[in-house]
């Protein structure tokens, strides 16, 4: 994304998403896109505050897993955030459709890229604590070793609108929804599991994709 995308959000109609609900103010709060599935939430002094997961907030980045109540009692769908959003960026271009696989729950390959992701995500944490630049050779790389995930860390990287801490919040939110099984109809998060740990296990406990010989 070339610049922040804004989402205003409350009960005037002038703003991106209307809730026209009692407790939600005029102008109860804005979204700004930290990544394509990311962004910083700031409540614009509301007089019955924004909750995220049961703490009201000023300002914190949240992400898909995130519990939002604005004013007192209306929940906020992160979906709908999103469909906003999408609404006002540029239409992807086609993607190919994958090829079929002979083993529906093989994906060793797939698996194997977590590691990449994980090496990946460790190195960058390690660059924003020390307040180290991402330099434009280690983006490529990034690109080139995980380019979804690459790509979401320089959008972290480059955004000048947050602090260090929310960026840490943000590459957590965005590493968290990455670092998941493969297989699209499972999609269970790892959490903070080392790969070596789950390359051991060879499957999903869940679905029994596999993952390792």
């Amino acid at each position: 994304m070339s610049s922040p995308q804004v989402i205003t959000i409350g009960r005037a109609t002038d703003n991106s998403l209307v809730v026209n609900k009692p407790s939600v103010s005029g102008h109860h709060a804005v979204v700004t896109f930290i990544t394509d599935h990311i962004v910083l939430l700031e409540d614009k002094n509301s007089t019955f505050g924004t909750n995220v997961n049961g703490r009201r907030i000023q300002q914190t980045v949240i992400g898909p897993d995130s519990q939002v109540i604005l004013g007192q009692v209306e929940p906020l769908d992160f979906r709908q955030i999103l469909a906003l959003r999408a609404g006002q960026a540029p239409s992807p271009p086609p993607v190919s459709a994958p090829v079929p696989k002979d083993d529906s729950l093989d994906f060793r390959a797939e698996f194997a890229e977590l590691e990449k992701l994980q090496e990946l995500y460790l190195t960058a944490r390690k660059s924003i604590q020390t307040k180290d630049p991402l330099r434009q050779t280690y983006i490529r790389a990034a690109f080139s070793l995980v380019p979804l995930f690459g790509a979401a860390i320089g959008q972290i990287a480059a955004a000048h609108f947050i602090n260090i801490p929310q960026k840490m919040a943000a590459l957590d939110e965005e590493y968290k929804r990455a670092y998941v099984c493969p297989n699209p109809k499972c999609r269970k998060s790892f959490g903070n599991t080392p790969f070596a740990d789950l390359a051991a296990r060879r499957q999903c406990p869940g679905c029994k994709a596999k993952w390792a010989d």
